[in-house]
């Protein structure tokens, strides 16, 4: 390159250097400057094209391509202030970089006639017509046909005597007769015919699209061909196009076909999201109710784990709904704040009725050091959480699930927190571990059949967990078990009024834990050691029956508190709890001091139900796996009297009556859905009236003209006689009432739905299931109310 660009500099000839893959100006001779009316070095970086003007450049950069030797030819250089010449080019590969071309240009001796420069085309740039991939037919400025190839004869199957004989109408008539049995196409190749037929050259460019009798498309252009500023003909290309055309039909009805099925699977899951949430209120509305009736306490526990269980499936409902949301990355957060340990009870009631009757223990390993106040969308976290918990038992015969809470950074307002959900189930081979993220994918395909599921669980929770700004990853060894874990930013929120009982002077307890797994029985006794008592662990029946002789030979008073498994080898719960009894009691101790005992176990309650009157008696408290600390605080204060309200769940308000006085109509065909919104707007103390369609709504609203009009209107929208959005503008239009506020309260919870309502003239939309507090604050707001205190 060194000796080409010194040849360059000192060369008064047109001489170039060209990168041989761009054809781009990366040198240029001063000579070619000053010949081409450029200042020094302004046609560096320029396209050969920027310069060249002939016909015959085109094709002599194509076979230049290909070429192993120097091509030569005549074409034509335009200046910079626009005006042309006629050259004679040779252009060789440079001996030291075959990467670049050197082309070395002269002016033409005299100028060249039109019929040359088409002749120099023939002559050098034949095999260039042969292999390009169109059929070319050049002209000259009579119309006379210069030269076709081969493809130009077989596109329109020439006879040969038509060749031979140079008839040039002949040919376009030939092509012509092909066109004129072709229904709704024109008759004739509009450019070629003008040219050919008559000798005229339309101006510029021409391009057409030429339909055949035999089906086929034939797309045509052609543009003029100058030398020295003057028409010297013109060069047609025309191309088949069938095969392209049929993809391009076949592409769109494909096109159509997705729209039409995405459209059919829209107006599925809107009708599916209004049928799962009608009951889904009425559900969760009747539990509302009920936690406000008289309940024992194992009532009590029963209902609001039907509560909470309720909600986590709305959840996941929804979510399996509002796929195609998640899909097409629609999906918004709903950040708000949450107590940490509020949602790891949330997801212990779940799993644990997910475990079932395996030999597996669920366990919850939170740092002491996590904060428990944080902002957040809680419905996505459980439900990535849960289905990540859920997946983890489903795959585990054996051994463990550990769900771990570790805070990574903490800044005074944020927390970086890492969740990992750990199994010691069949793990995942290296080489499905990306696939199981996929839509609709397990890690084989016979997982599905062996253990159930849709496949899409993970691929949500890990565009959710996206969306909440990590990134879901897994680790696994086959047959021994599988990490999924993420890391998200959470805002940290100031703590709640209220907060969980604290035992008194907990920091003198002395506990006992005795388990026969050794990660639980780790994770158990640093738990209690996070509260402050002093912990004693046990792996056996026997060994926590030994420590007890122990502590009593030092006279030491029993434990406090004894949290025990239920299954152990060799010496159950049961077993050891007697044993442990028996010690204390030869050692005379009062019954009043006995320890408090609490049987912590993946069985459920209806296991213990199963168990006779007195090991049941034997126990104080029960808790079933994964737990949390506080859980454990909650059980030794109830069991010592301290606390009247072990479960935990929903504080119990006391500032009911915020809708005093209100006047409300209810219009909802769905009767148990009445009654649920009927009481809990009552229990506020609003004056509820309620019609059965939109017809008796309207109908209503009129009747209150005379009397007492309502304060609001909450209107259903799918519904018998009269729909929700016809009923709300006929009290607009026909009943003229633009003031009353007309709230949408539906199972037709879409966006769409929403701007349908509004449309309509109503003034918002709830969705169901919806919460009562979220009502009552939206009646106040529409009444002017909202932030006034009801005494």
């Amino acid at each position: 390159m060194h000796t080409d660009a010194m040849l360059l500099e000192a060369s008064s000839e047109m001489l170039f250097l060209l990168d041989a893959h761009s054809l781009h100006i990366v040198a240029a001779s001063p000579g070619s400057h000053a010949q081409l009316g450029y200042p020094t070095g302004e046609l560096l970086g320029k396209h050969i094209s920027d310069i060249e003007t002939a016909l015959s450049d085109h094709f002599f950069w194509e076979e230049m391509a290909t070429s192993q030797t120097p091509l030569e030819a005549s074409g034509s250089y335009r200046r910079k202030d626009g005006t042309e010449f006629d050259i004679r080019k040779l252009a060789r590969r440079s001996d030291l970089d075959p990467a670049y071309y050197v082309l070395r240009s002269r002016p033409a001796r005299g100028p060249q006639k039109p019929g040359i420069v088409l002749a120099d085309v023939g002559l050098h740039f034949a095999a260039t017509l042969e292999s390009t991939a169109d059929a070319v037919l050049l002209t000259d400025t009579h119309g006379a046909i210069m030269n076709i190839n081969r493809r130009f004869s077989a596109l329109w199957s020439l006879p040969q005597t038509l060749l031979d004989e140079h008839n040039d109408r002949g040919i376009v008539a030939w092509i012509e007769n092909q066109l004129r049995a072709a229904p709704g196409s024109t008759a004739r190749c509009t450019t070629l015919h003008q040219v050919v037929m008559h000798g005229i050259d339309p101006v510029g460019d021409a391009q057409e699209t030429l339909l055949l009798a035999d089906g086929r498309i034939v797309e045509t252009f052609s543009h003029p061909v100058r030398s020295r500023e003057q028409t010297i003909g013109r060069v047609f290309f025309f191309r088949d196009m069938t095969e392209i055309k049929r993809n391009e039909a076949a592409l769109q009805k494909a096109r159509d076909e997705a729209e039409c099925a995405l459209e059919s699977k829209g107006r599925f899951l809107a009708n599916m999201s209004h049928e799962i949430r009608t009951p889904m209120n009425a559900v969760l509305g009747m539990l509302e109710l009920l936690q406000d009736t008289d309940l024992s306490r194992r009532q009590l526990d029963y209902v609001r784990k039907a509560d909470i269980a309720a909600h986590s499936l709305l959840g996941l409902l929804n979510d399996i709904l509002d796929f195609s949301k998640i899909d097409a990355g629609k999906m918004v957060l709903d950040q708000q704040p949450f107590d940490l340990d509020a949602l790891l009870r949330e997801i212990s009631v779940v799993l644990a009725a997910t475990l079932g009757t395996k030999s597996v223990d669920v366990l919850f390993d939170v740092a002491s050091t996590t904060p428990h106040h944080l902002v957040g969308d809680v419905l996505r976290l459980r439900q990535v959480l849960t289905n990540l918990g859920n997946n983890a038992i489903k795959f585990t015969h054996t051994g463990q699930v550990i769900l771990r809470v570790r805070p990574v950074s903490m800044s005074e307002t944020v927390c970086t927190l890492s969740f990992c959900v750990q199994d010691s189930g069949i793990g995942i081979a290296p080489e499905h571990l990306e696939r199981i993220f996929e839509d609709f994918t397990q890690a084989e395909t016979t997982t599905t059949r062996r253990f159930g599921g849709t496949g899409l669980g993970l691929s949500i929770s890990r565009r959710l967990v996206a969306l909440m700004g990590g990134t879901l990853r897994c680790e696994s060894v086959p047959a021994a078990g599988s990490a999924f874990f993420f890391e998200i930013d959470l805002p940290l929120a100031k703590p709640a009024s209220h907060q969980v009982l604290a035992l008194d002077a907990t920091a003198v307890l002395d506990v006992l834990v005795v388990d026969d797994n050794p990660v639980a029985l780790e994770l158990l006794g640093s738990m209690a050691q996070s509260l402050g008592w002093h912990v004693e662990c046990a792996h056996s029946g026997a060994m926590a029956v030994d420590l007890s002789n122990r502590r009593a030979r030092r006279s030491k008073p029993p434990y406090h508190a004894i949290f025990i498994d239920w299954d152990m080898p060799g010496m159950d719960g049961w077993e050891t709890i007697a044993k442990i009894r028996e010690v204390w009691r030869k050692d005379n101790t009062e019954p009043a001091k006995e320890s408090l005992v609490v049987m912590v176990t993946a069985y459920d309650h209806h296991a213990l139900m199963r168990c006779d009157a007195a090991q049941r008696a034997a126990l104080h408290a029960y808790l079933v796996k994964p737990i949390t600390a506080s859980m454990l605080c909650e059980a030794v204060a109830h069991s010592s009297g301290q606390d009247a309200h072990i479960l935990p769940g929903r504080i119990r308000t006391t500032n009911r009556g915020r809708l005093t006085g209100m006047r409300l109509l209810v219009v909802e065909d769905n009767l148990v859905n009445q009654q649920v919104a009927g009481e809990l707007l009552s229990r506020e103390g609003a004056l509820v009236e309620l019609a059965d369609d939109g017809a008796a709504g309207v109908a209503a609203v009129a009747r209150s003209l005379n009397s007492e009009p309502f304060d609001v209107v909450l209107m259903d929208m799918q519904m018998p006689v009269m729909d929700g959005l016809a009923a709300a503008r006929a009290i607009r239009q026909e009943l003229g009432q633009s003031e009353i506020p007309i709230i949408a309260m539906t199972a037709n919870a879409s966006a769409a739905d929403r701007e349908q309502c509004l449309a309509a003239g109503m003034n918002d939309h709830v969705g169901k299931p919806f919460h009562p507090d979220a009502v009552v604050e939206l009646l106040l707001q529409h009444t002017g109310r909202a932030g006034t205190v009801v005494p």
